[in-house]
């Protein structure tokens, strides 16, 4: 019985509810983490191997001095 007004048939109302917002995190979740598998992929398929042999000793001392300060890296 409802809590709120003693009717009948809500509980399985409010059940199916849950799972609808349980199905939307689960979209959502799975959203974020392709997303994220995708930003990986760039960084280690493009980003990282560009830099790895565009960047010389004084690029990667650019890149660690900035890190170091937590500022974002010049292009």
């Amino acid at each position: 019985m409802c809590e709120h007004c003693g009717c009948r048939g809500v509980e399985p109302i409010a059940a199916l509810m849950d799972e609808h917002h349980a199905s939307d995190a689960a979209s959502l979740l799975d959203r974020a983490v392709a997303a994220l598998s995708a930003h990986i992929d760039r960084e280690d398929l493009g980003i990282f191997p560009v830099a790895v042999v565009t960047l010389g000793a004084s690029g990667w001392n650019t890149v660690d001095t900035a890190h170091a300060r937590g500022a974002p890296a010049a292009s």
